[in-house]
């Protein structure tokens, strides 16, 4: 472990130093004037050339050499190279090879991100900082969006990445233009705007998995104008498999995973620089998830007649999983130029029921579970911005946000002791009310130095009312949350290929009511404190070099963990430090060869945890549940180093064109408990295709591997009284697709 230890700081050391040679003027000598890029405002989805993360853009296979990207992390379209923070952009392209289908799945490309998941809820962390509530109310701290949709329930925030123009991922707390709980971070999902030039493609492919199992996907794309003022798009996809996972108990498998999503977006052009959109879309997830004991950590496993499921992708339940989502999403977002400003509205709503039952033991006795019946979620968001449309020196945007939640989540546990079921029912009602003003401008002083200075004021209200076994508890409390968040961040162009930038921002989660707890009082609110320092260099035109160091100081985050009586203990962990270096790297050496390359090395460690909820697994099975001090440990999904690695190669044959692609993620130890005890061990995840497109890509055929090696990988561990619980990915999937473009 020295070793290992002595190895990975020598070769940051080393990546560090690389950036340096992007300020020696005679590497500029031999290279091209990088392309100036247009700027344009807002939500809207702007022209960009794809890429395969932060500062991987696409690249144009008919030249050589690294091309811009555009993203809108800070709300206005600004070229990636110029934003004074880490941003990770994968675009439509770049999936496609890498065989990302949904935006759990990019723990395979972004360095520093680990795409967790509690049965079917998407539990995101970036660089240690994540969520591990799973109630409606309690809004995950990397948020997610889709189209400038705000997805707040965090049992809705499944996303599969259909016609997808790209994702950004943004690292760090996101305080101001943005701002909603994103003490993290922040997840970005841009898809395709409509288009007054006809266009579409479907797609299909089949796959083979473990256990006999088949997998398929189905989507199809098209859009094109409805009249000389309006144009429109529709997504449509459906996929599933037929199970991977043995039942030991019933014979065959469990049911697997169905999906299927529609989403369309209608454009009006209502006149010379006015733009309206309406987009609706609708997801419905169907799931059959099993648990299986944690290194055999189950108290029934002494029982007669019990049977364990040992070996990964294996089930012996007494009480069938379920795991059942929908969600519809509608918004009205418009854009009127107003000369030297636009104005931007955006309004949406979103509504989702959730429904899931767990077998908690994990054993096909009968001994415990939970169920959540018909959770409901409904959230309303409206924002107006103004963005500044003048040139430099001096870009602004400032704008008023309003949000509301309402929700319910029926909730039951289950034991069962000498025949006799007890059952403890709550029907908690949750619901926010929050209100922000923000402001964000970036002053030029002379040619290099860029200032920009954010802040947000946000005052929200949060209520609760529990129902604990037909009984109401304490009434309906409620409690309010002030906050001002804020950002500086100073950008120095080095030279015309380079740039230095330093930047500290807050970011803030006001207090949370545990919804499965019979307490009136939330938890304290999260806060934090980031200082980013960075890099941002291409030293050559076929290659880029992006490197950030950071330094976290986090207050009060919040926790939760099993308590030994069924329900949830939600606290405050009192302090974490957390710091850091990532290097991203695109290397193009030649017009039909891409590498790319992330590290990322993040020391993420409670610095005072005192009363964390533990499991002790005891002799006859089971776990004791108890009150232990953390501090001093590594904070739940947070390897200290991920290395991601990926090539694409693309040459003309015929009239055609032959494809190859991979990419290889290796991962630390990730911890799923605050004692260090529970952890998946350092693993290698590699994916890989092969095809052949005709020309203009218009019948594209690929052979594709993902996780290759078959490794065994958790994607959560869960403790309470019967025992320790798990899930795995998925195996290994190796399958062929067929996509027709017109």
């Amino acid at each position: 472990m020295k070793r290992t230890n002595l190895v990975l700081r020598r070769n940051v050391v080393i990546a560090a130093a690389l950036p340096l040679s992007a300020f020696c003027p005679s590497a500029y000598a031999q290279d091209q004037e990088p392309k100036p890029v247009a700027q344009s405002t807002g939500e809207a989805s702007p022209e960009v050339a794809s890429g395969v993360n932060a500062a991987e853009p696409q690249l144009d296979t008919t030249t050589t050499g690294v091309e811009d990207i555009v993203v809108t992390a800070t709300r206005r379209a600004e070229r990636l190279q110029d934003v004074p923070l880490s941003v990770t952009a994968v675009d439509s392209s770049a999936l496609d090879r890498s065989g990302v289908a949904d935006i759990r799945s990019l723990t395979q490309l972004v360095p520093g991100y680990n795409g967790g998941r509690a049965v079917s809820v998407m539990q995101p962390t970036i660089r240690g900082v994540g969520s591990l509530g799973n109630s409606v109310g309690d809004e995950s701290n990397i948020t997610t969006y889709i189209d400038g949709i705000y997805l707040a329930d965090a049992y809705s925030t499944q996303v599969d990445l259909v016609e997808i123009e790209r994702v950004e991922v943004l690292k760090g707390p996101q305080g101001t233009v943005f701002g909603r709980n994103a003490t993290g971070g922040l997840i970005n999902v841009l898809t395709a705007d409509p288009s007054f030039t006809p266009r579409g493609n479907i797609s299909l492919s089949g796959s083979r998995m473990k256990n006999d199992a088949t997998g398929f996907d189905v989507r199809g794309y098209v859009t094109g104008p409805l009249s000389s003022r309006v144009a429109a798009n529709l997504s449509l996809l459906v996929r599933g498999d037929t199970g991977y996972v043995r039942d030991l108990v019933k014979g065959g498998s469990f049911d697997g995973v169905r999906v299927a999503s529609a989403r369309s977006k209608f454009l009006f052009e209502v006149g010379e620089g006015t733009e309206i959109k309406l987009i609706l879309a609708y997801t419905d997830l169907n799931a059959a998830i099993p648990s299986q004991p944690y290194m055999g950590r189950a108290l029934a496993r002494n029982t007669p007649g019990v049977i364990l499921a040992t070996k990964p992708n294996t089930g012996a339940l007494d009480y069938q999983p379920v795991s059942n989502m929908d969600r519809f999403e509608a918004a009205v977002q418009a854009k009127f130029d107003l000369g030297g400003v636009t104005l931007e509205s955006n309004s949406a709503y979103v509504r989702s029921h959730v429904t899931q039952r767990v077998d908690t033991d994990a054993t096909n006795i009968s001994l415990s579970f939970s169920e959540i019946g018909n959770a409901r979620t409904t959230v309303y968001n409206q924002e107006f911005r103004l963005v500044s449309n003048n040139a430099e020196p001096f870009n602004w945007t400032a704008g008023i946000y309003a949000f509301h939640l309402d929700g319910t989540m029926p909730f039951t546990t289950g034991s069962v002791t000498g025949g006799t079921t007890r059952l403890t029912s709550y029907a908690p009602r949750l619901s926010t009310d929050s209100y922000a003003a923000f402001g964000q401008g970036t002053y030029q002083f002379g040619k290099d130095v860029h200032l920009t200075l954010g802040a947000r004021y946000t005052t929200e209200t949060r209520r609760f009312q529990q129902i604990l076994n037909g009984v109401d508890v304490f009434g309906r409390v409620q409690k309010k949350f002030n906050n001002l968040s804020y950002n500086a961040s100073l950008r120095y162009e080095v030279s015309d290929r380079a740039n230095i930038y330093a930047t500290y921002s807050t970011g803030f989660k006001s207090g949370v009511y545990n919804a499965v707890a019979a307490l009136s009082a939330p938890v304290n609110p999260e806060k934090i404190k980031a200082l980013e320092v960075g890099v941002k260099s291409d030293p050559f035109s076929w290659l880029r070099l992006n490197l950030a160091g950071y330094n976290y100081w986090y207050d009060d985050l919040q926790v939760i963990a099993r308590a030994a009586n069924g329900s949830y203990v939600l606290q405050n962990a009192a302090k974490a430090k957390i710091r850091g270096v990532e290097l991203q790297a695109i290397i193009k050496p030649t017009s039909e060869l891409t590498l790319t390359i992330g590290a990322s090395y993040n020391d993420a460690k409670y610095a005072e945890f005192f009363g964390a909820q533990a499991a002790t697994p005891l002799p006859s099975g089971g776990n004791a549940i108890i009150a232990a001090d953390a501090s001093g440990k590594d904070m739940v999904k947070a390897p200290r180093y991920t290395v991601t690695a990926a090539f694409d190669y693309r040459t003309p044959i015929g009239n055609g064109s032959i494809f190859f692609g991979g990419n290889v993620q290796q991962s630390a130890r990730v911890y799923y408990d605050f004692l260090n005890t529970e952890y998946q061990p350092a693993y290698m995840l590699a994916s890989a295709q092969a095809g052949w497109a005709s020309a203009g890509d218009r019948v594209t055929v690929t052979l594709f591997a993902r996780n290759i090696t078959d490794a065994e990988i958790y994607s959560a561990i869960r403790d309470n009284t019967a025992g320790s619980y798990t899930y795995y990915e998925r195996p290994r999937e190796i399958g062929l697709g067929l996509k027709y473009a017109f």
